[in-house]
């Protein structure tokens, strides 16, 4: 099972996020150096919540998907657009 860290809503989020029980929420996103801190098992929880904030939405960017996107054990990985979406999402180059 995996779990997610999630905080209230910026008001991009807020657009996008606006259904369901965790209408409103959005996952915790956190720097190169936050995720370095969090990471260490000598941190203090004081210093932990701290990490747990809303990420500033003048740095995020919101555009429409197929909604066959939010379920990826459910794509059709043949399919181009799906392809590229996830190459683009998780770091990795498509062949050819």
């Amino acid at each position: 099972p995996t779990s997610h860290v999630t905080t209230a809503g910026d008001r991009l989020m807020a657009l996008v996020h606006n259904q369901g029980t965790n209408a409103g929420r959005m996952p915790v996103i956190l720097t190169p150096e936050e995720r370095q801190a969090w990471l260490d098992a000598d941190l203090p929880a004081d210093e932990a919540k701290g990490f747990i904030k809303s990420y500033p939405d003048d740095d995020l960017q919101a555009y429409p998907v197929d909604r066959s996107l939010a379920a990826p054990m459910q794509v059709d990985f043949k399919e181009k657009r799906a392809l590229e979406y996830y190459a683009e999402r998780y770091g990795f180059a498509l062949a050819g």
